[in-house]
């Protein structure tokens, strides 16, 4: 490869991307397409890419029993098509962490431009990473939760969550605006629901749930209508990261959106500027939506 071939960067002296022109693919990987913020997602980059003159080849990891394979794993056979296939680069979600460093040091390794999306588990700082504001998201839940009288406000998570910081958030707005913390503030696991969640909602320890997921917001829902609990009558349900569209069975649950668009418009921006090297972090701000599963305390 002749040097006018290389394209130089703000890189040290002789560091040069491996690639002058790249084919018009981009590789995309989700975890699933159970979360409707991945099917969202999905759909703005293929939209998106398509408008620019790229196809989009789409890789659904799964869970790690079903592709998963201590030899091959799917990540990997697909970080190497993309190579081979001289992509434009490759934008992921977290899918598998125990894999992680592995995944992107061998994108890195095939001098993939990549971009991650939502990583709230693992250090980041050498990615390009593209994500929500889940503190702020908290923030804006809580906020909205006590103009509307609630006072005794919880957080709940399953127990792969790791939201440490916005965990951590929480209990600080709560601290900030006078409102108690106790050992129902932040509920982990569906076990730890089914023993104390519905008590302390059944003996008003709690007014108010707030709760990562659309899809685990509407299995909350499911739970509690189970245990003669209803939404907002008996307890007011707040979720980071609503759907406000209508899908089979559609909840219409108060909360926080996510600006998959705009991340996904980012993420292909940075995708197309073929730069191996340059590093962006940016948090988006969330959007709000009022659904109908919020009640004002006093009504």
């Amino acid at each position: 490869m002749k040097r006018e071939d290389l394209v130089e960067s703000n890189v040290p002296k002789g560091a040069f991307v491996k690639e002058k022109k790249r084919n018009k693919i981009i590789g995309l990987m989700v975890p699933n397409l159970n979360n409707p913020d991945h099917t969202q997602f999905v759909e703005y980059i293929t939209n998106k890419s398509s408008e620019r003159g790229y196809s989009v080849s789409l890789l659904c990891a799964g869970q790690p029993d079903e592709t998963f394979r201590k030899d091959e794993p799917a990540q990997f056979q697909f970080i190497e098509r993309m190579a081979k296939n001289n992509a434009a680069g490759i934008i992921m979600t977290p899918t598998y962490f125990p894999l992680e460093d592995s995944i992107r040091n061998m994108t890195r390794q095939k001098a993939l431009p990549y971009v991650i999306i939502n990583d709230y588990w693992t250090d980041y700082r050498k990615d390009n990473h593209l994500c929500v504001d889940q503190e702020q998201a908290v923030e804006t839940a809580v906020s909205y939760l006590v103009e509307k009288g609630h006072s005794f406000i919880s957080l709940w998570m399953t127990v792969g969550d790791y939201w440490k910081k916005t965990a951590e958030r929480f209990l600080e707005v709560l601290k900030s605006k006078d409102l108690p913390i106790s050992d129902t503030s932040i509920i982990t696991g569906e076990e730890k629901w089914l023993a104390d969640g519905v008590k302390s909602i059944k003996t008003g320890k709690i007014s108010a749930l707030i709760v990562p997921y659309y899809t685990r917001a509407c299995f909350i829902n499911k739970l509690l209508e189970r245990n003669g609990i209803n939404i907002p009558k008996d307890i007011s349900l707040f979720c980071l990261g609503t759907i406000p569209r209508y899908y089979p069975n559609y909840l219409e649950i108060t909360g926080t959106i996510n600006p998959m668009e705009q991340i996904a418009e980012e993420a292909i921006r940075l995708i197309l500027k073929n730069d191996t090297f340059a590093i962006t972090h940016r948090f988006f701000t969330v959007n709000f939506y009022e659904g109908k599963t919020v009640q004002h305390k006093g009504e």
